[in-house]
């Protein structure tokens, strides 16, 4: 088992040798004693045992010289320091090397460790450097490591455990020599395949002993002999850990696992080795259990003999494996059948020389680990033949005519432009992406109901049908359901079949899943898609024809660029919160390389023309609103914008100079300093957004918080939770107060906002809202504008997702409201978006804000708040983090209220930044919800009794 936990340099300094082990008074003092591993620990001259000050300093990014080991300075409160990786043997082993004290058994858990790292340094290192040539920032394989080693014996319940914590430092060295900080993405991506080879190695050692091992799913073991109530014995830390869950009465995940495991963690004891074993073999004698005899005989040679047997074996069959399922594949593909299904029967070493032996492996990227087979190829070359043969063969199902009498009423344009490609295709291949597993499509039943007309036979199929046609069949329409499922293999049996039949065939799937690498792939073998979700359409003129042979597919020129191979580290490995980082650090990077000042003219520009252009055309520009900004209400609408232009550059002018020479000064001496870069960036986008909202707020005055996309607008309506009066006169006083919030409510976004929201289900909006009525006591009415506003709205799993958004309406985040009631973020591995928060408010301008902790208590104080009969204008904010909150814009509002349910964090900033806030808090009860619900009920039982309900006394 392997398990990985992402480090501070605080943490990680006060994490050497508090558990370190020195029980064993051995002739070989290595047995569990602490060490420098890897080809960055040799570089650094790093051997022996882990010295603390040293170990303290290398933590702190720099070297025994004071030589920094990253490109740019670190913060150190913020700097990851390393990664935990904990490898832990099965409780057996454990009981054996450590109760039996057979030190062989720990010799082979530290050779297995040292295997196992030395993969993980070949294969998953990197750094991100920036390329000069293609002008973008990329991931490159350094093959180095630093790690610590720190062996244990005992579990926190002082149970024979025995493992070793690998702390690898966030550093690794370039080919120039230079340090770098570590990437270590696919190290954890991977952790679980490197955790299957220390428990493979560890197996086949323990085998060449003369221990016998008991296989476990997902590649695991026990030792043969030693009974469950024996190793349940030893194992009250999981134990505790399960009962935990239990008790808990939310859904067993990981997360929940986590949670327990910090709830139940006790401190480590230092209990000598003797009494530990006195009171182990107690508790055994207690138990009326026994230790099996540990084996004395040395099966080495023939277990040695036998593995490179079966290596051989398992190379096979992974290979076959792994070319059933992908055209392409990685290393892994192969090596896993054999470390999951035949643990322990061959060491690693044995596996890779098997494997290189075949002969059959065709390297396409070796610095992507990509490789196919000439089976592969060949089979790729004959479906294209078959593409290419069948493009233009038929006739149209319908006419764009009939297609347009169709009944699309409930379609989206994205889903008529999908069955028209459809209907009107001559190709005898085409696909439909975009679509989930089991959605019910409308598009579909439409699509039938045209091909049946025509007098064709519509069949669907599975994935995993077996295709096996012999016979003409060019009168029938195969739908193949689900088709991210298929396999390298199904692909190609279908397109076969498909071949012999003349059958027409309809792909239909989702080519966000995660096996659905081969349907992403369909356009470029020259099958037309239309992606139902995104209205995007592929044809082949936009995918030049490949030329499929082994000396391109060699080529890394080739790899890199057809979009059928897996072109980039990123698009190779799963999508990580990580990875989709690195993507758009790179678009940060082309952004900064365009001209400062052409950028500011053009977005200005851009934006200005469009939303007057969307506002004249629909007859949405309010003249009153002009006099938000002082200006003439008889100019025109261009004047308007260019005088609002030109008041706001001259308020930034002197700001945005010296941003200018910031940014020409990072191009030139920092091209691959990203994080400076990215302020600077954020900085400037500040700026663009302050002259936009000024422009805003002249053309419609409308809220900041009500606008989302002008030239998207159809129309605008007021509704219960923003209603804006027009024709209202404000007073001086009140016109300042607005101006005042315009100006300090800018929100600085990134370059390239990205969206962590789950995809909305509305089908399971009517169980969310029924939930939340009932529940939560969240009036009906209230909980159908939020989600008309896409404030909340159903996932695919029926559970509430809160969106998060900024005051400018850019949603980010979400939190998602589980069964058993907790918030959790959509997306727990992505960067917070700054001053994205669950929000909402009544009318301007505004009176009072309260600051609440989650987006159920500020729902709960908005009922509480229209019970009353002053009904003061409100700024609702769920802030649990102090980026949260517009302190600017808190300032300027006369009433802030802030609820003692707050974070620590959250409370001081406002203490600091807001003074004349105010705390509140809940009568007699835990939270603001609690309060609401309370008077809801009482409000159903006075109602029976024909009386009103007393509102809640409290004052807000």
């Amino acid at each position: 088992m392997l398990s990985s936990k992402n480090l501070s340099a605080t943490e990680a300094a006060g994490y050497h040798g508090k558990d370190d082990d020195r029980r064993f008074n051995s002739n070989d003092p290595s047995e569990l004693q602490s060490c420098w591993f890897g080809k960055g620990a040799a570089t650094l001259n790093l051997k022996g045992e882990v010295v603390p000050e040293v170990f303290n300093q290398l933590v702190l990014g720099v070297d025994l010289a004071g030589n920094s080991l990253h490109a740019k300075p670190i913060n150190l409160e913020k700097h990851r320091a390393g990664t935990d990786f904990c490898f832990s043997a099965p409780k057996s082993v454990s009981i054996a090397a450590l109760l039996q004290q057979d030190r062989r058994v720990i010799s082979a858990h530290n050779h297995a460790v040292t295997v196992a790292l030395t993969a993980m340094e070949d294969r998953y290192p990197q750094a991100r450097v920036w390329n000069r040539q293609q002008q973008r920032q990329e991931r490159i394989l350094t093959r180095n490591i630093t790690a610590a080693l720190f062996p244990h014996s005992t579990s926190r319940n002082c149970d024979p455990q025995l493992h070793t914590h690998a702390f690898v430092l966030n550093t690794t060295q370039l080919e120039d020599g230079s340090w770098r900080a570590l990437s270590n993405e696919e190290m954890t991506t991977y952790k679980k395949f490197v955790g299957q080879i220390y428990q493979n190695q560890i197996a086949y050692e323990l085998r060449q002993m003369g221990y016998e091992i008991e296989p476990r799913k997902n590649g695991q073991f026990e030792l043969r002999g030693y009974s469950k109530p024996l190793c349940d014995l030893f194992s009250s830390r999981r134990q505790q850990i399960e009962s935990y869950a239990e008790q808990s009465e939310r859904s067993k995940d990981a997360k929940l696992y986590e949670q327990a495991t910090l709830h139940t963690r006790q401190h480590k004891r230092e209990i000598p080795l003797d009494a530990l074993i006195e009171g182990w073999e107690r508790a055994i004698a207690e138990q009326k259990l026994e230790l099996p005899p540990t084996p004395e005989s040395d099966q080495a040679q023939s277990v040695s003999e036998i593995g490179r047997e079966k290596a051989a074996t398992a190379a096979v069959v992974g290979l076959e494996i792994a070319e059933h399922q992908e055209f392409e594949f990685c290393r892994e593909a192969i090596e896993q059948p054999a470390l999951e299904d035949s643990v322990g029967q061959q060491s690693w070493e044995q596996l890779q020389n098997a494997i290189d032996e075949m002969n059959r492996l065709v390297a396409i990227n070796l610095s992507l680990n990509l490789y196919t087979t000439e089976t592969a190829v060949k089979r790729k070359r004959e479906i294209l033949q078959t593409v290419q043969q069948g493009q233009g063969s038929g006739n149209a199902i319908a006419s764009s005519e009939n297609v347009a009498e169709l009944d699309t009423e409930f379609l989206t344009q994205e889903r008529r432009q999908g069955l028209g490609m459809a209907a009107t295709s001559t190709d005898q291949f085409i696909a439909w992406q975009g679509v989930e597993k089991d959605e019910p499509t409308y598009a579909l039943t439409l699509y039938r109901q045209i091909a049946e007309s025509q007098g064709y036979t519509v069949q669907e199929f599975s994935p995993r049908s077996d295709f096996n046609q012999t016979e003409e069949r060019s009168n029938e329409i195969w739908l193949i359901r689900e088709a991210e499922s298929l396999t390298a293999h199904n692909f190609y049996r279908l397109m076969q079949s498909a071949e012999v039949s003349q059958a027409r065939v309809l792909f239909i799937g989702d080519e966000r899943e995660p096996q659905g690498n081969l349907f992403q792939t369909l356009p470029a073998f020259g099958i037309t898609t239309t992606n139902l979700r995104t209205g995007k359409q592929f044809t082949p003129d936009q995918h030049p024809t490949p030329v499929i042979t082994l000396t391109h597919l060699q080529d890394n020129t080739y790899a890199r660029n057809q979009t059928w191979e897996k072109a980039t580290a990123v698009e190779r490995y799963p999508r990580t919160a990580a990875s989709d980082r690195a993507t758009r650090r790179s678009h940060t990077e082309e952004c900064v390389e365009q001209s400062v000042g052409e950028r500011i003219g053009t977005a200005i520009g851009e934006r200005i023309a469009e939303s007057f252009a969307a506002s004249q055309s629909e007859g949405r520009f309010p003249i009153e609103a002009t006099r938000f900004a002082g200006i003439d209400v008889e100019r025109t609408a261009q004047g308007i914008a260019e005088t609002i232009a030109r008041r706001a550059i001259e308020r930034c002018s002197e700001d945005l100079s010296q941003n200018f020479e910031k940014i020409d000064g990072c191009l030139q001496q920092h091209r691959n300093d990203l994080d400076r870069f990215e302020d600077l960036l954020r900085e400037f986008e500040g700026h663009i957004r302050r002259i936009e909202t000024i422009h805003h707020r002249a053309v419609n005055h409308l809220s900041k918080r009500e606008i989302t996309k002008l030239p998207e607008q159809t129309k605008i309506e007021s509704t219960p939770l923003e209603t804006l009066s027009r024709s209202q006169q404000s007073s001086p006083e009140q016109d300042g107060l607005s101006n005042s919030i315009l100006e300090n409510t800018v929100i600085e976004l990134e370059p390239s906002g990205q969206e962590w929201l789950p995809e909305r289900n509305d089908h399971g909006w009517e169980t969310v809202r029924q939930n939340l009525v009932t529940e939560y006591k969240i009036p009906d009415w209230l909980l159908q504008e939020l989600n008309q506003q896409g404030w909340i709205y159903s996932n695919q799993k029926k559970q509430a997702v809160f969106v998060e958004r900024t005051l400018d309406d850019k949603n980010y985040h979400g939190l998602t409201l589980s069964k058993e009631g907790y918030l959790d973020p959509t997306e727990p591995n992505a960067k917070y978006h700054a001053a994205s928060s669950f929000w909402m408010a009544t009318r301007e301008p505004l009176e009072r804000a309260i600051i609440l902790d989650d987006p159920l208590e500020v729902l709960a104080v908005h009922g509480i708040n229209t019970t009353g009969s002053k009904n003061i204008p409100t700024l609702y904010i769920a802030a649990m983090r102090v980026d949260q909150l517009p302190i600017d814009l808190l300032k300027d509002i006369p009433q802030v209220r802030v609820s003692t349910s707050c974070t620590d964090e959250v409370k001081q900033a406002m203490k600091e930044n807001v003074p004349h806030r105010t705390m509140i808090a809940p009568n007699h009860v835990e939270s603001w919800r609690g309060v609401w619900r309370d008077w809801s009920i009482q409000k159903q039982i006075q109602s029976k009794k024909s009386k009103a309900a007393t509102p809640p006394d409290i004052q807000l």
